[in-house]
């Protein structure tokens, strides 16, 4: 037993250098945003009485992909010798992604949101987006 942990651990820290260049804080605030929002979202769907399976694997595809984004900015950077700035702007786009959706979630359930931490969470996204509205934000204009 002891064995087959050594070695999945030792596929995870080798697949994470590879993808990733090694383990980050902004990755692990990353990680811990996804799976916060993806639970905020089931919770506010389940109070809506709105769950669906369908809805939630679409979720977890989005998720997934949110890692292949950061893991190709990764893979730019080495190319263009950028010294992880592509990564980790991929990185603080997605963390305030996730944070506007995780208070979108929270709202949803019902729950004020302290208006400082959105708008610092907007501005975060304005700085690494350069101002551009996503394909969600001109959908509801």
């Amino acid at each position: 037993m002891r064995e087959a942990f050594t070695l999945m651990f030792g596929l995870l820290a080798s697949a994470a250098t590879y993808f990733f260049g090694g383990w980050s804080q902004l990755l692990d605030v990353l990680v811990y945003m996804v799976i916060i929002d993806y639970c905020t979202g089931f919770l506010a769907a389940w109070m809506e009485q709105r769950l669906s399976s369908s809805i939630g694997f679409k979720g977890i595809g989005k998720k997934l992909l949110i890692f292949v984004a950061v893991t190709v900015a990764h893979k730019l950077d080495i190319a263009l010798n950028s010294a992880g700035f592509l990564m980790n702007t991929a990185i603080y786009f997605y963390i305030a992604n996730e944070g506007l959706s995780l208070f979108e979630n929270i709202t949803r359930a019902g729950l004020p949101v302290p208006r400082f931490i959105r708008n610092a969470l907007i501005q975060l996204k304005k700085q690494t987006d350069g101002g551009e509205k996503s394909p969600e934000d001109k959908e509801a204009s």
